[in-house]
């Protein structure tokens, strides 16, 4: 989910979140990446403040909605140099 906004929409849950869940679900030894989609907020929110906040209501709609942290690696694409570098030069 894009950290564009601090709420959920029916979308993020049906076409996103809830098949992840099911499928956590249907494979109980998979292990699951998670990614915050902060670089692809860019083109939307510029206030990093905002960004932030979003980001980390982002993480607690995943845990909301079911996800068990303890399982789930959720991490931040932005803070791994080579994920842009890697864009630049796709």
């Amino acid at each position: 989910m894009q950290a564009t906004s601090d709420q959920l929409h029916i979308g993020n849950y049906f076409g996103a979140v809830r098949p992840m869940l099911q499928l956590a679900e249907q494979f109980p030894d998979a292990e699951i990446f998670l990614f915050l989609a902060i670089m692809h907020s860019f083109n939307t929110v510029q206030n990093p403040i905002e960004l932030r906040r979003n980001s980390i209501n982002v993480l607690k709609l995943y845990a909301a909605c079911g996800a068990d942290l303890e399982r789930f690696m959720i991490y931040n694409p932005a803070d791994i140099p080579a994920h842009a570098q890697l864009n630049r030069v796709l």
